[in-house]
């Protein structure tokens, strides 16, 4: 045996009842005493220092960061606003709202075309706005600070499917006359020409061309859209209320 082995095993203790232990079994021994040598210097070169450890920990999984109800859009100033928003749905903040069971197409879907108002589409109320729908029976008005986001999918309508825009909406009388806050986000999205571009968010936008049709709530015309349409929440909004869950 060698010096530095005799040294480590003493003949002394490889005696049982007088015999050697059998030379395979003190080369396994050896063997597994090396390897885990070997295994505890790997894993000890291997471990993150403890502040890089912390500082990944959030970007692995995002979490809400912003509270409910937000600031109104009139106050805060509508381009502040949009960033706050942004940064709300890329958190996920309204994912613990009533939501629609599951995402569903907003019109026919025939021949690999979509005809529906928008994507397909799976839509999450603010605590304020399912009152309104549920309990208030679309009765009075949606109280401001009330949000409503669209989840939007590609067409036709399927479970699973990756998410590719938002649209919101933010009841805020005091910012429009028609009282909402419209915007458009996607994951990533970022305006070329913010300076020229048509606004992503804001009041009095294009959404109102469809929007301002609806029949039901404050019963008053808008300034952007159809001459003496109603105001709110269109019919099929309305309607998706029969088919949301907790």
């Amino acid at each position: 045996m060698p010096r530095r082995l005799s040294r480590m095993f003493p003949l002394n203790l490889l005696r049982t009842n007088g015999r050697m232990i059998d030379r395979v079994t003190l080369r396994l021994l050896i063997v597994t005493l090396l390897a885990a040598f070997a295994t505890l210097i790997v894993t000890s070169t291997m471990k993150v220092p403890p502040s890089h450890a912390q500082n990944a920990s959030p970007a692995a999984a995002k979490r809400c960061e912003i509270a409910f109800p937000l600031p109104r859009p009139s106050e805060l100033g509508a381009k502040k606003f949009e960033k706050l928003l942004y940064s709300f749905l890329d958190q996920g903040c309204y994912r613990s709202w009533v939501a629609d069971s599951q995402i569903r197409n907003t019109g026919p879907f025939i021949g690999g075309a979509s005809f529906g108002t928008h994507n397909a589409v799976k839509v999450f109320y603010s605590p304020e706005v399912w009152d309104w729908l549920k309990h208030k029976n679309r009765e009075g008005k949606i109280p401001d600070g009330a949000v409503i986001v669209k989840e939007m999918f590609p067409s036709p309508a399927k479970e699973g499917s990756p998410l590719s825009a938002w649209t919101i909406m933010v009841k805020d009388k005091k910012g429009a006359y028609d009282g909402w806050y419209w915007s458009y986000q996607a994951p990533g999205y970022e305006s070329k020409n913010p300076s020229i571009d048509y606004p992503d968010s804001g009041f009095g936008l294009y959404c109102l061309r469809c929007h301002a049709s609806a029949e039901k709530d404050q019963r008053r015309p808008v300034r952007h859209g159809a001459k003496n349409s109603r105001t709110e929440l269109s019919k099929s909004l309305q309607r998706s209320a029969a088919r949301v869950t907790h």
